[in-house]
């Protein structure tokens, strides 16, 4: 639910829509889940959602089993290779990037570390046997992108490094609380230096480009995939970012980014390599589609089916099940595939099929440039919204003397957490105590 909220740190203006639907079922409970938010992205869900009980059950943000290190040093590697070598089992590496993903994974087996990596830009097929062969423990290190995770139930994690840090507190207390979910001692270390806490800043740059920059990347992609102004609309057209940046000599972080942008302002929905169900819509009313059916007997069986099994077919894009479609009809999937191709040909609906490639699908007609309307304004406050959760990242790594843990806490608004006695603060400070007690009883 922090997608709701526009201090969530993955707001989805989409999703303010909600409450239009909760209009059509007024008693219908409601509840929102989310494992990260502030006391401020909380307050903003419960009056996006329009929730009429102001309710909130919370449980406490301290993992007990979970001891947070930061470590400020050059050399990552040596670190990570220490922190491996130390604890046995399971483990997550984190950064910010594909390449660095394949570039640390790499790196790793050269250290004689049985790693692999994952993220959005792999196929549907290589992303489940690299996750598979992780849970099933024949993958020990996973080096990942944050598209890596979500709906991940595996409790043995020992480790969760990071060596590239993300912008928000949210999104690092996410990553790093995968680990140790069986209850057992779990460690979470974050890796940075000054120079990524410029990038960090760098990052939040590009993810707002200029308007001119956004406008640029709309017209560029529709002439890259042919769609004429006032045309296009809910068509699904592959789209490989990388290839297109080079085409175009565009940035590709910039063309990413705008393209995020034009998705938040509803103009096209973008797909980075999830298995995308096949879907199809009826083109034509249906007295114009009894004519067609009686008219080509051979489609009815499949255009009956289709009415029977998909409610809506007529009116909205609706996912569809070839297998499903075959096993009624008692014909082959290579038939139903073949027919819905030839009902898409001949305009009678169209028909989609399910695609695991990177995409990009019209939700309007092409927009002329001079009506292409980017609100600035929500950008702007995207952008201090984004810039404060970057200062309470910063303020986690660089403290050296608050328990990371309270601070963690703290942020999400929970202020009576103890200290952990875990984290690298709560050791170093017992250290200190332990010498003085030493230097106590020597001195007696």
């Amino acid at each position: 639910a922090h997608c709701v909220s526009q201090w969530g740190y993955d707001f989805r203006p989409s999703y303010l829509r909600i409450p239009e639907i909760r209009d059509l079922f007024p008693n219908l409970p409601i509840m929102a889940l989310t494992a990260s938010a502030t006391p401020k992205a909380q307050k903003d869900i419960q009056d996006k959602l329009a929730l009429r009980s102001k309710n909130i059950f919370m449980a406490s943000f301290v993992r007990s089993n979970l001891s947070f290190s930061v470590f400020e040093l050059e050399n990552k590697g040596a670190k990570m290779l220490e922190i491996l070598n130390a604890v046995q089992g399971s483990s997550v590496v984190y950064v910010q990037s594909r390449k660095s993903a394949s570039n640390w994974a790499s790196w790793l087996i050269r250290n004689g570390m049985n790693a692999d990596y994952y993220h959005a830009g792999l196929s549907h097929k290589d992303r489940e046997r690299k996750q598979k062969n992780w849970i099933e423990n024949k993958t020990r290190i996973l080096v990942s992108t944050n598209a890596f995770g979500m709906g991940i139930d595996k409790g043995d994690v020992r480790t969760v490094i990071h060596v590239e840090v993300p912008v928000q507190p949210e999104a690092y207390y996410q990553e790093a609380g995968r680990a140790g979910r069986d209850g057992k001692l779990s460690y979470a270390a974050l890796l940075y230096n000054q120079p990524d806490i410029d990038k960090l800043q760098e990052r939040i740059d590009q993810k707002f480009p200029p308007l001119e920059t956004i406008k640029n990347v709309y017209n560029a992609v529709c002439n890259h995939l042919g769609i004429a102004v006032e045309s296009g609309k809910m068509l699904t057209h592959n789209f490989d970012i990388m290839y297109f940046s080079r085409q175009f000599k565009l940035d590709a972080t910039a063309v990413y980014n705008s393209l995020k942008i034009l998705e938040q302002e509803g103009y096209l929905q973008m797909s980075e390599g999830v298995l995308l169900p096949s879907r199809a819509i009826f083109r034509v009313d249906k007295l114009e589609l009894y004519k067609f059916e009686v008219a080509n007997s051979g489609f009815a069986a499949l255009i009956k089916s289709l009415l029977r099994s998909y409610g809506g077919i007529m009116d909205h894009y609706t996912k569809i099940s070839e297998a499903q479609l075959a096993v009624q009809m008692k014909v082959s999937e290579s038939e139903v595939i073949k027919q819905l191709n030839l009902l898409h040909k001949n305009k009678i609906l169209t028909y989609v099929p399910a695609n695991d490639k990177p995409s990009i699908m019209l939700l309007t007609e092409r927009m002329h440039e001079n009506n292409l309307y980017i609100n600035t304004q929500y950008i702007n406050q995207r952008k201090k919204t984004i810039n404060e959760q970057l200062q309470a990242m910063i303020h986690f790594m660089e403290q050296k003397t608050v328990c990371r843990q309270i601070t963690m806490c703290t942020y999400f608004g929970e202020t009576d957490a103890k200290a952990c006695g875990r984290c690298d603060i709560c050791l170093e400070e017992k250290k200190k105590q332990d010498a003085d007690e030493d230097f106590k009883n020597a001195k007696s």
